[in-house]
């Protein structure tokens, strides 16, 4: 029988086990290049300034001489160029080689520095230099393995055919499974697996020989796998041994030896080229393409084989764009650190392993402080929630620490094996510790947390007040940058989501005097049963509570003229029954500027309040984001009071050619 790729030769291509991320795929032609890059490399020594790599074949050399602007243009435009060329082209190929070349100048100089001494290369400014290498190194490497892929798609699609991709997926996924079992001490089970024409059956045997379900759980594993079995008809590709398959895709005689011998012929004799995608390289071959998914058709296995591709593909972009968003410590890329590090200078690499033994020591610390804390929680309960915040954050980070990995999966040349295994462990710890985290929180109780996450939004939009105060003494400031500053951190963020889930929002309202009760103007006059009376003839004339607060917005407790009252309410106080509450500490701060001032804080329910400023009444109260309550606010509801002076005053104003804005009220 022929090999399903008769028309290549392509054994060469095959890749060492330890080989990383995976080279190119075959049969991208090159004939007619060799003599072609001779000719260009003679004509780089000397350089034209406006020279485009795009149509040239380059040498470090010549991109060691670019000046730093121009090598960042021709990468950028080199990176244009290659995605408008086809993949099995040999000007794609010498196209990725020259961004190659540029890139590892690139990378080179961050790390080995300008080549000048000067006052200013310290080895805080040199360790920077290098932590931004390794970051940079580390996009360069998964832009390469995602063209990479690409390029083995469309070899796929083009020079193999669905059943020719079986089988050289097929032979491949044996030998790595062996290559497995030869080091996890797995070969009983590889040898089970391979003349066991039970595919469920076959499912356990590759866990075993993976160095999992053993003992116990694979007794009761194999249990299972009988009873599954049970209800299947035993027919089709998916019920015949490895050994029988492959030898039938080899043109091996059926039955002729032991069958993890009969494997290995079968394999020597198909010779895969798809190493590459196999277990040591990017690891798009499913595990159970013998087991589980040995059913599929070889055109659902391509059609497997590219959705893998594409996701593997986008789980790199968005892997590049954490790195990008500073969201990846490059202590964590260990194989570019180990590239990288030999080439920077003594201190540097001291200073690099400072970072290390400090991450170490930090993790220690918490391991530490988490006992203790365990331990003085048992005396003052209140410290659980401490535990519980530590616990949960610890959680958190393992779970992005988790999640990151497992989006490298594959990328050799980025991360271990070892971080790319531990992918899945890490994030279900991670997921296990929050939801512990959760519990505790659950159990010590919602209200403690409550207050704590009030005081946090509090103080958040304290610092935030003063953020905003401090813009405002250069002049008026708009709604559009309003709200850029009004941004929390994250600790207030945290505590703005406790907030909504729970129900509850934290307003503030500023008063000359502290009142027993804080009471509508008209309930203040008259009662909160009058309040309540002036609103339910508002409310019989057909008016909603929107409109009716929007009295409250624009008249306070002003006579309503007749042209913006209903029929027959003309001149009475109808924005009395209100009472301004505000998001903004500054504008609460602006209404308590008096000797006895007070600024009280508000955990109030959640769509309680009508937010006016939200609904169309004007811009003065969007800008000073106003919330107005109805009669009478019980007093539970205020948790605490606050001088004037937390928060400098702003009220609102429309200066020409800014429009409505906060801005700092005249002196008194």
């Amino acid at each position: 029988m022929t090999r399903p790729l008769a028309t290549q030769d392509v054994s060469a291509a095959q890749a060492a086990p330890e080989t990383r991320s995976a080279a190119p795929p075959p049969g991208v032609a090159l004939a007619g290049m060799v003599g072609n890059r001779a000719m260009t490399r003679a004509l780089t020594v000397q350089r034209d300034p406006l020279t485009d790599v795009r149509t040239m074949s380059i040498t470090p050399q010549f991109a060691k001489g670019l000046p730093e602007d121009e090598l960042a243009e021709q990468l950028r435009s080199l990176g244009q160029h290659i995605l408008s060329l086809p993949q099995n082209g040999p000007e794609y190929q010498a196209a990725r080689e020259n961004q190659a070349i540029l890139q590892r100048e690139q990378v080179r100089r961050l790390v080995e520095g300008p080549g000048t001494s000067s006052g200013g290369d310290t080895v805080e400014a040199r360790h920077a230099r290098f932590k931004q290498a390794v970051l940079l190194s580390a996009q360069h490497r998964l832009t390469e393995n995602q063209q990479n892929l690409e390029q083995w798609r469309a070899v796929i699609e083009a020079q193999m055919s669905p059943e020719a991709l079986q089988a050289h997926v097929l032979a491949q996924s044996a030998a790595d499974l062996r290559q497995t079992a030869e080091r996890t001490s797995g070969m009983p089970a590889y040898d089970a697996w391979a003349g066991d024409p039970n595919p469920f059956r076959r499912n356990v045997h590759e866990h075993q020989a993976r160095g999992e379900w053993r003992a116990c759980t694979g007794c009761h594993e194999m249990v299972r796998a009988d009873e599954l079995s049970r209800h299947e008809d035993h027919m089709g590709p998916n019920w015949m041994s490895p050994a029988d398959r492959l030898s039938g895709f080899a043109g091996l005689p059926q039955g002729d030896g032991a069958e993890t011998a009969r494997v290995q012929a079968a394999i020597d004799a198909i010779r895969p080229v798809v190493a590459p995608l196999g277990d040591s390289g990017y690891r798009i071959i499913p595990d159970d393409v013998f087991s589980l998914r040995g059913g599929l058709t070889p055109e659902q296995l391509r059609e497997t084989i590219f959705g893998r591709i594409a996701m593997r593909r986008a789980n790199y972009a968005e892997l590049s764009a954490r790195i990008a968003d500073g969201d990846v410590d490059y202590l964590q890329l260990g194989p570019i650190l180990q590239d990288l590090l030999p080439a920077a200078d003594a201190e540097v690499q001291a200073a690099v392993r400072d970072d290390q033994d400090a991450e170490h020591t930090w993790s220690i610390v918490m391991i530490g402080g988490t006992l203790i804390l365990s331990l003085l929680s048992l005396v003052f309960p209140p410290l659980a929630l401490a535990l519980a915040a530590v616990q949960f954050a610890s959680g958190y980070q393992q779970f992005q620490q988790g999640s990151t990995y497992q989006l490298g999966v594959g990328a050799n040349n980025v991360f271990t094996r070892d971080q790319q295994d531990a992918a899945g462990g890490m994030m279900a710890s991670g997921v296990l510790n929050m939801g512990m985290a959760a519990a505790t929180v659950a159990a010590v109780g919602p209200g403690v947390m409550d207050m704590a996450a009030t005081r946090a939004i509090t103080a958040a939009d304290v610092q935030i007040a003063q953020r905003i105060a401090q813009r405002a003494l250069a002049g008026p400031v708009a709604e559009a940058e309003l709200l850029q500053l009004q941004q929390p951190g994250l600790v207030g963020r945290m505590a703005h989501g406790w907030a909504e889930m729970r129900g509850f929002q934290v307003v503030y309202r500023g008063q000359g005097a502290p009142t027993a009760e804080i009471l509508s103007p008209a309930a203040r006059a008259g009662g909160v049963d009058s309040s309540r009376a002036l609103y339910d003839s508002m409310r019989a004339q057909g008016l909603t509570d929107l409109e009716i607060a929007g009295y409250t917005a624009r008249w306070n407790d002003q006579p309503v003229p007749a042209f913006d009252a209903p029929p027959g309410m003309a001149d009475q106080p109808l924005g009395s029954v209100g009472i301004p509450t505000t998001r903004l500490p500054n504008v609460a701060s602006d209404f308590a500027q008096t000797p006895t001032g007070v600024i009280y804080v508000l955990r109030v329910p959640r769509g309680q309040g009508v937010p006016v400023g939200q609904a169309g009444w004007g811009m003065q109260s969007a800008i000073e984001q106003e919330i107005v309550f109805f009669h009478q606010l019980p007093n539970g509801m205020v948790v605490r009071t606050m001088s004037p002076t937390v928060a400098p005053p702003l009220r609102f104003d429309s200066p020409p050619g800014v429009g409505p804005s906060l801005t700092v009220p005249p002196a008194p």
